[in-house]
């Protein structure tokens, strides 16, 4: 006789729910602690990339011993970046596979076969070249970390049965109410957000101080976690070690530093080996005669080779493309079908939750129709940006961005709300005018860091002399990695940098 693992007052939508939200928090931290091994490991080589930078009187984005890259805790919460994406994906897909036992209320042969399946694909989408062993044994973990809590919920967790002192209600009339309910809570926010693009959530965010410190966390953390992830060709600044008989390069990216040594496999911090025979480390052979870059080929084609954590990309991809959405959908049903049932029992309490959801949209329904009303006249459009309201001002420079001169963006640019400066700074930049390097100065002292990032873009743009100056000072100056490399890639633009030393 099997024994079953789901109690049978336990058999209830909700309880699978709460099993699948603790099984994704199983899956959140182990594969924090999986982000944690590739982090630590890219972070002693970035360091040894910015010490070479150094040693060659090169501008580095990061110091070699900086807290964001060699602090545990700073480490531990780009690791954050990884649990919060690859842990979800994989507790979706576990999930999907928990319906069908949680139908049944115990295992079965077949489950094996399922939970083998689920390996595969967890191996498939965060598989590491750097780290086999461990990405291997975390994937085999992944069903573990997911369905022992679970199974915890299901089998132990009892929903104790309560009676009220209510006047019974119809099995009918009961099912009516829940589903009306349900179906109001869940297209709330879908009807409301529908056609909301990425930046104005963006805009929303750094808005709202509680927000905004959560949208600095990510930002202050997401490059050692990109780092991780991204190919040669993206990597803002890269070490090339090559052998004393290549001679002519080429072109020359921004932020590369080109080492000729006699054995380029002993410099310590070289993210890629250029050799014409064969070396005792892994490298790119060039046989071809000329310019050994050319057309940037090079860097290219090491970007295919020693692409390592293609996969860990692919799987971060595909959770931010649809199953993040999934994520939301999964809390807002979790809660209609809790609001349903506490209606059922608790009318008051439940109006007040209901009353407290509806509440929170009300900003976002009052953008929404002062952006129509705007839209249908945009003569309004002045009217809107002199208004007292940060909204009216906010749809009036992002909807209408050509009706206002010099003076009226300098005047957006050090508004008091820090999403009307951030985007009066990129419309500053897109019509590149020198005009406005000082404005664009006082930018970079701005105290959201998101401001500063598209001060350093618009500079980028402008492509004079004082802007490159500028830029250069964020770079050395600036208490923010992600500006300072944000600043480094506006450089570019103007004066890029590179070098060629022989060891």
């Amino acid at each position: 006789m099997k024994k079953p693992y789901v109690n049978p007052q336990n058999k209830v939508l909700t309880k699978w729910f709460e099993g699948s939200f603790l099984g994704m928090l199983g899956c959140i931290v182990l594969y924090t602690l999986f982000g944690l091994f590739l982090v630590r490991m890219h972070a002693e080589t970035i360091s040894s990339e910015m010490h070479l930078f150094i040693a060659n009187n090169m501008l580095p984005v990061i110091m070699p011993e900086d807290t964001y890259l060699k602090g545990f805790f700073h480490q531990l919460g780009s690791a954050l970046f990884f649990g919060l994406t690859l842990g979800p994906l994989a507790a979706i897909l576990a999930s999907a596979a928990s319906i069908s036992l949680w139908v049944r209320g115990c295992f079965s042969k077949m489950d094996i076969f399922l939970f083998v399946i689920l390996i595969c694909i967890y191996l498939f989408l965060t598989f590491s070249k750097e780290m086999p062993v461990i990405s291997v044994i975390c994937s085999i973990l992944t069903p573990a970390f997911f369905f022992i809590p679970w199974i915890y919920i299901m089998k132990y967790r009892t929903s104790k049965k309560r009676h009220y002192p209510l006047r019974q209600v119809s099995p009918r009339r009961k099912r009516y109410t829940q589903w009306i309910i349900f179906t109001i809570i869940l297209l709330l926010p879908l009807c409301t957000f529908k056609g909301t693009s990425f930046l104005e959530i963006r805009d929303t965010i750094i808005d709202m101080p509680v927000l905004n410190k959560l949208s600095d966390f990510y930002y202050n953390h997401t490059l050692l976690a990109a780092h991780v992830i991204k190919p040669i060709i993206h990597q803002t600044q890269k070490v090339i070690a090559i052998t004393k008989d290549i001679e002519n390069i080429g072109y020359f990216p921004h932020g590369s530093l080109w080492i000729r040594a006699k054995d380029p496999c002993s410099i310590k911090g070289g993210i890629m080996v250029v050799s014409k025979k064969e070396l005792a480390c892994p490298g790119i052979i060039i046989s071809r005669k000329g310019p050994v870059n050319l057309g940037n080929n090079l860097i290219k084609e090491a970007s295919k080779r020693f692409d390592n954590n293609r996969s860990i990309r692919k799987g971060v991809g595909l959770f931010l493309q649809g199953p993040i959405v999934l994520i939301l959908i999964f809390a807002i049903l979790w809660f209609a079908l809790y609001l349903a049932s506490l209606f059922e029992h608790h009318k008051f309490f439940a109006i007040l939750l209901i009353a407290a959801y509806f509440i929170t949209f009300v900003p976002h329904i009052h953008y929404i129709c002062l952006a129509q009303t705007f839209n249908k006249n945009k003569n309004k459009v002045h009217e809107f940006a002199s208004s007292d309201s940060v909204r009216k001002r906010y749809i009036a420079l992002k909807y209408y961005p050509r009706a206002f001169n010099r003076d009226q963006l300098l005047a957006f640019a050090t508004d008091p709300s820090p999403k009307i400066r951030l985007n009066a700074l990129i419309i500053i930049g897109n019509r590149r005018d020198a005009r406005f390097v000082d404005i664009l100065e006082k930018a970079l002292r701005d105290p959201q860091q998101n401001v500063r990032t598209k001060a350093c873009w618009a500079l980028g743009r402008i492509r004079n002399m004082k802007a490159l100056e500028l830029l250069e000072r964020v770079v050395r100056e600036d208490p923010s990695w992600y500006v300072r490399n944000y600043a480094y890639r506006a450089i570019a633009r103007i004066r890029p940098a590179f070098k060629l030393v022989d060891e």
